[in-house]
């Protein structure tokens, strides 16, 4: 590819003004998934991130409210509720939190995640005047207004937690008999950590995935708050 001279300038610019990053200034601020089937208690858990933080809920099925209204004056910190039934409405809500907590990090859950793709898929065809997703369906676009969404609050310092449904799990066309996290497939691949949730109130939440450490599959009780959870996490503190 060829360089004109005023991107020549501009490169110059820029490696005169570089810096490497310092690490010890990075601040740690983990993406976190929560899979599990209507019921699990995806929603009650997410809610005890306000024990620590501003916590922001975007409710797209329309019944986080009766889960969040319980945890009300019970936390440190406010729980800050919307529902979203768009990706207009995600944008909107999220610029509205930053305007809101901006001298703050706060965490945002998508609740749940799994409907993220669909907005994405819908605010496409709208603009694109198209009724049909085939054969004219361009998923590049679809993906980098999903990753725009992790992106925009990850990279403000912010924890972004989604929850997201199950479904089964197939090689080609035959079931595994696992499940997997129904979610726009780059999620399992960009969170820090993916915890699984089931509806049996004595089955612990299971780790699968562990950006910190190596360590997965291993098992989380109840009682625990999801600040817990991930302070032990990180300092691999997993007994």
């Amino acid at each position: 590819m060829q360089v004109n001279n005023s991107e020549k300038e501009l490169l110059a610019k820029k490696l005169e003004e570089f810096q490497f990053g310092c690490l010890e200034e990075i601040q740690d601020n983990p993406f976190i998934v929560l899979a599990g089937e209507q019921g699990s208690g995806k929603t009650h858990l997410l809610c005890s991130m306000a024990s620590i933080m501003p916590l922001v809920i975007l409710d797209t099925e329309f019944r986080g409210h009766t889960v969040v209204k319980k945890w009300l004056g019970t936390t440190k910190f406010p729980i800050y509720y919307k529902r979203v039934s768009n990706y207009l409405d995600v944008l909107t809500a999220i610029n509205a939190s930053y305007k809101l907590l901006k001298d703050q990090q706060f965490a945002l859950a998508v609740d749940s995640g799994t409907d993220l793709q669909q907005f994405a898929e819908n605010r496409y065809k709208s603009v694109a005047k198209m009724e049909k997703i085939w054969p004219q369906y361009l998923w590049a676009i679809i993906w980098d207004m999903c990753d725009s969404i992790i992106d925009s609050i990850r990279h403000k310092g912010n924890i972004l937690l989604f929850t997201t449904r199950m479904k089964d799990e197939y090689a080609g066309d035959k079931a595994t008999g696992n499940q997997i996290p129904r979610i726009y497939h780059r999620v399992p691949y960009s969170a820090d950590i993916v915890l699984e949730l089931n509806k049996d109130e004595k089955t612990p939440y299971t780790l699968t995935k562990n950006g910190y450490h190596l360590q997965q599959k291993h098992k989380f009780e109840k009682r625990l708050l999801l600040p817990e959870i991930i302070d032990k996490i990180r300092k691999n503190d997993l007994t």
